[in-house]
């Protein structure tokens, strides 16, 4: 089982609400970079790392959930000992008594940084693709092939082509070429796409 939530970066965590005992497991402390020793075991002791910046939404989520009004779930930001930025991804459950009493929260806390890196990696490119496709003064499109390559639709046009045009990307989305272009200059567009 460690070895799972260590190749997983996956740990378990437990709180006593009634007595704010925290308990956690191995792979957490790796997670959050804290030896077990230097930890309190409540939730202030927790609470210190979690980011300056979503504290405040992760503490109204987390009495919310204890209220029952959502499930378990907060994606957010801690702060190592060291100073290191982390994403984390926790999901549990809330726990209650034979009297209807909320006891306890229990769940898993999942180090998901390097997909978060790499997921806003790739959204910066995708928007600096987008700045320099709108921001070109020469007209670029992308066409969808159909029909074996016998028939095209638009997918996207660059600003300088829609304004070349006269049209908005909402009226040349999944339009026929033809209905777009006209002769000579469709006959030249396909002939390149279909090279």
């Amino acid at each position: 089982l460690e070895m799972a939530q260590q190749i997983a970066k996956l740990g378990y965590w437990s709180h006593d609400l009634q007595n704010d005992v925290l308990f956690w497991s191995k792979e957490v402390y790796k997670i959050f970079g804290v030896e077990e020793s230097n930890f309190s075991f409540n939730f202030s002791s927790f609470a210190q790392y979690v980011h300056p910046d979503d504290a405040d939404e992760f503490h109204l989520q987390k009495e919310q959930a204890i209220r029952g009004e959502r499930p378990v779930y907060h994606e957010h930001r801690i702060i190592t000992p060291v100073g290191e930025v982390k994403y984390v991804i926790q999901k549990g459950a809330i726990i209650k008594n034979e009297a209807g009493e909320t006891i306890r929260a229990e769940g898993t806390v999942q180090d998901v940084t390097e997909s978060k890196l790499a997921q806003q990696a790739l959204q910066l490119n995708e928007e600096q693709l987008n700045l320099i496709y709108n921001s070109t003064a020469g007209i670029i499109f992308l066409l969808g092939v159909e029909n074996n390559g016998e028939s095209f639709r638009f997918i996207s046009m660059n600003n300088a082509g829609l304004t070349t045009i006269g049209v908005t990307e909402e009226q040349l989305f999944n339009k026929p070429v033809q209905e777009v272009i006209p002769e000579p200059s469709l006959s030249l567009v396909l002939s390149k796409y279909k090279e």
